[in-house]
């Protein structure tokens, strides 16, 4: 069993409301979503209990550690650091040969054959400096340029993208690159979704940061010109013009979207709001079409929050169709799932950091999980 655990302080994290006029006029913007796990009876939790967490689990048991938005950087160099130095990671099973040009959305399997060598990522919440220098010391990106250099190493990164940075539209860019170089190179890099994405899609986007949706509007003035025939190129990549796929509108009949402009969601907030909400055009294009919730990688469930029982009755078939359901969702081509929110949400759910680990809790019900999952021995 290998235990990761980056030193982290203790400390108290403050999460101010950026976006104050999403909220109904006369009404604070709630801090977090209705469904959300951490509100109790109308009430949130502690405040120790909104940290975030860095995790890895390694044989059948979850090891949860929790570190504040602010130190994720050294949880994630830590996590990547040991990950290079066990060259191959999980490397228990044998490895297989590995399969080329497979699909790495949504709509492709939820289960890929072991890799000679797996790396694991958490969240990168917005900041581009730490997901760079983390895929560096995977040894997947060029030290000087955002190249794929990983080979056939595959990579999961498990979700939450957006929120809390301002490099988030930077983040989408850079992964939406990597994944195409990856797979020519004969590896891969999966992304999953996370509860920050299926979060904004739900148009509850408090922990967006004023630099982010500025960010957005700039990306729509620089884009659209090229995009509609009308302008030249912008003189530099940083842009990100690959993801602007289409302009910035409602969809049609979208009457909560129409709503919003204008009185909730004001100018400086309208490219953001508009490209990353449900139906939305990266939500369209990149989350419906590159985002998985579910993936097994030989013998390694990846999810962003937890797989319990309830997720698995259908083995690999079932979340295959998870995987389809939740991304027309995002796309807004179908219904939400029953199974997005609440405590026991694979996006959401901490049980397997409460209470104690022991052969009649979180391990005898992670051993329920691996018994519906053909070879899969562990959870990150």
């Amino acid at each position: 069993v290998i235990s990761l655990d980056p030193v982290v302080p203790s400390r108290r994290v403050v999460m101010r409301n950026s976006l104050p006029t999403l909220a109904p006029a006369g009404q604070a913007a709630p801090m977090l979503h209705p469904h959300h796990p951490r509100r109790r009876n109308g009430n949130f939790l502690s405040t120790s209990e909104m940290l975030d967490r860095v995790a890895e689990v390694k044989a059948p048991r979850a090891d949860t550690r929790r570190s504040s938005a602010a130190s994720t950087r050294r949880g994630f160099l830590f996590l990547a650091g040991l990950a290079v130095a066990m060259t191959p990671l999980l490397a228990e099973a044998q490895p297989q040969k590995e399969e080329k040009g497979v699909s790495w959305g949504a709509f492709g399997p939820a289960v890929l054959p072991q890799p000679d060598r797996l790396v694991a990522v958490g969240d990168l919440h917005g900041d581009l400096d730490a997901a760079r220098r983390v895929l560096r010391v995977a040894g997947v990106l060029h030290p000087s340029r955002d190249e794929w250099v990983g080979g056939k190493t595959v990579l999961v990164q498990v979700g939450d993208q957006l929120d809390r940075g301002d490099d988030e539209l930077a983040i989408i860019a850079l992964l939406h690159n990597l994944s195409i170089q990856a797979d020519k190179a004969g590896g891969a890099l999966h992304v999953l979704l996370g509860n920050h994405e299926t979060m904004t899609a739900m148009d509850q986007m408090v922990y967006g940061t004023r630099g982010a949706f500025e960010r957005f509007d700039l990306w729509e003035k620089e884009c659209k010109p090229q995009f509609d025939g009308t302008g030249p190129a912008p003189s530099h990549d940083d842009h990100h013009c690959e993801v602007y796929t289409e302009n910035l509108s409602c969809a049609p009949g979208d009457a909560a979207c129409q709503g919003n402009l204008g009185t909730r969601v004001p100018e400086w907030a309208r490219a953001r709001y508009l490209a990353v909400r449900k139906g939305g055009s990266v939500s369209r294009s990149v989350f419906r079409n590159e985002r998985r919730s579910f993936l097994v990688v030989g013998d390694t469930l990846f999810v962003h929050g937890g797989a319990l029982p309830e997720h698995v009755r259908e083995g690999p078939e079932g979340l295959a169709a998870m995987n389809r359901q939740v991304a027309r969702w995002m796309a807004g081509e179908g219904a939400e799932p029953a199974w997005l929110n609440g405590e026991n949400s694979p996006f959401w759910t901490r049980y397997y950091s409460q209470g104690v680990i022991g052969p009649k809790g979180q391990c005898k019900t992670l051993g329920d999980v691996f018994s519906k999952l053909p070879g899969v021995r562990r959870m990150v």
